[in-house]
């Protein structure tokens, strides 16, 4: 724990630091000795045939251990062969092995003009952490580039890699993508290598990729080993002010100290369904979080009056102590009144801690029913749209989410709903009566149906070029139309920390 360095300053900063061998395969303890029994299985003793040491042959054999799910996932990329863009709205034929197939004897050709400048985005949960460079007009680009990234737990990660066609007056395309879970890669090895078709883009193409995960001899609570980006589902909530005389005068805002989302319509009482939590979308808060282990459920109590508004108590639960897609768990936390709610939003405690800050007196409870659903989410389009570094994210995220990729994200393999809601208001309803509600669904289903299919619809002909997206003024006037809004919201968009993807040499 130290002091701060200036007077002007106050507080402690606590942080612990420690070193952590990797482990060698099958052993819990040491990070060279390999056990004798994976040295005598006939699975070895082929993989030693083709490797040069003893530790990369167990490697290739032995999955990671289920006790040590932390580590340090290695990812290399070599090449691309037979890369290219589907041209006049034709689909061009694979083979079984993805392969477009061409005349017997036909030569491929590696460069041309109007090949396309590929160029590799890996992102590891959601969040791009490495782009390889361009390689200008060819169809079979090599690129040899590997990054190497902290994983918390390999059960829950997945991969995915994108190909993006760069051009000039244009969005980058995509021109495929392949995605990958690391408890389906690492099955039965801690090392994959392979070739991949590139799918779901205005390409086609096979990708050469190695993947290899080194454990870590470290043992973390469930709650630090989530995801980074993801969503909070307030599911319920419950105030009880120990004033009585106030409940009815006081309203309850949420936010979040990332700065995301805030919800700007009140919770006057206990929102629960009988019915299961995650069948009724309508009775859920979504709060996008893209900085989980620095970021905070703030709530807010306020004066609903006209003329005393302000908040009169704040209680805080802050998301790195919730577990990814856990369901179960209540949430306490006292509502405390001071004069300096900063101090607060600033200081880490735990929900059951007594003392907050100074000067600081609980003047009630609050208790909810929160769950923090790990990846993107509908619920971060507003944010990631208006930011420029992380349109990309949310393109792919779209693809992904229209192509069914989306359904197994996090440890347990739950999807993140992605209902069709706004992250809003949680009360505040009005209910109609049950004959009124079916006569309105009546009359304006099919309509919302057909729009939502046709909308549907476009997205896939704009994402593959087809359509109006076939002609390349409209790419350009588009490209022309975000430059400009882009630059527009630069102008006031808040400071972000240094962009932490790694980009090859």
């Amino acid at each position: 724990m130290l002091q701060p360095t200036s007077n002007k300053e106050s507080g402690t900063i606590e942080y612990t630091i420690g070193f952590f061998s990797k482990l060698a395969p099958g052993s819990t303890s040491s990070a060279t000795e390999i056990p004798q029994d994976i040295l005598e299985k006939d699975v070895f003793k082929k993989a030693r045939k083709s490797t040069l040491t003893d530790l990369e042959a167990a490697v290739a054999v032995t999955p990671p251990p289920d006790d040590f799910v932390s580590g340090i996932l290695g990812i290399q990329l070599h090449e691309i062969r037979e890369l290219g863009v589907m041209k006049d709205n034709m689909a061009i034929q694979h083979s079984g092995k993805g392969s477009s197939t061409k005349p017997e004897g036909e030569q491929e050709i590696e460069s041309d003009k109007g090949l396309p400048s590929s160029y590799c985005t890996v992102m590891v949960n959601d969040e791009p952490v490495y782009r390889t460079r361009t390689k200008p007009m060819t169809a079979t680009p090599f690129f040899n580039a590997s990054t190497e990234r902290f994983v918390r737990d390999w059960k829950a990660t997945h991969v995915c890699v994108v190909v993006r066609d760069s051009r000039m007056r244009e969005n980058d395309p995509v021109m495929g993508m392949v995605m990958f879970k690391l408890s389906d890669l690492f099955r039965d090895g801690s090392m994959a290598t392979g070739s991949w078709s590139l799918q779901h883009g205005i390409g086609f193409g096979r990708i050469h990729l190695s993947f290899v995960f080194r454990p870590v001899q470290l043992t973390m609570p469930p709650s630090l080993i989530g995801f980074d980006t993801g969503t909070v589902q307030v599911k319920s909530i419950n105030i009880n002010l120990y004033d009585k005389s106030l409940q009815g005068d006081v309203e309850v805002r949420l936010s979040t100290t990332g700065g995301y989302t805030k919800i700007k319509k009140g919770i006057n009482e206990k929102e629960e369904s009988s019915e299961d939590e995650g069948s009724n979308p309508d009775s859920l808060v979504h709060l996008p979080i893209q900085t989980r282990y620095h970021s905070a459920l703030v709530i807010n109590a306020r004066n609903k009056g006209l003329f005393k508004r302000g908040t009169i108590a704040m209680g805080i639960v802050w998301l790195r102590d919730l577990v990814d897609n856990h369901h179960d768990g209540v949430i306490r936390a006292k509502l405390w009144k001071t004069d300096d709610f900063d101090h607060i939003k600033q200081n880490y405690a735990k929900p059951e801690e007594s003392a907050v800050g100074n000067n600081a007196e609980a003047i009630g409870e609050v208790e909810m029913k929160v769950v923090f659903k790990p990846g993107i989410a509908d619920a971060h389009e507003k944010d990631m749209k208006e930011d420029p570094k992380k349109q990309k994210s949310w393109e792919e995220y779209t693809i992904m989410k229209r192509k069914g990729l989306r359904r197994n994200i996090g440890r347990d393999g739950a999807a993140v709903d992605e209902a069709d809601i706004s992250p809003n208001v949680l009360a505040n309803k009005v209910e109609e009566p049950s004959q009124m509600k079916h006569e309105a669904t009546n009359s304006s289903g099919s309509l919302n149906e057909n729009v939502k299919q046709w909308t549907s619809q476009q997205d896939n002909l704009s994402a593959e070029h087809r359509g109006i997206k076939q002609f390349k003024g409209v790419r350009t006037a588009e490209w022309m139309a975000d430059g400009l809004k882009n630059a527009m919201m630069g102008l006031g968009h808040r400071k972000d920390r240094k962009e932490t993807m790694e980009k090859e040499a």
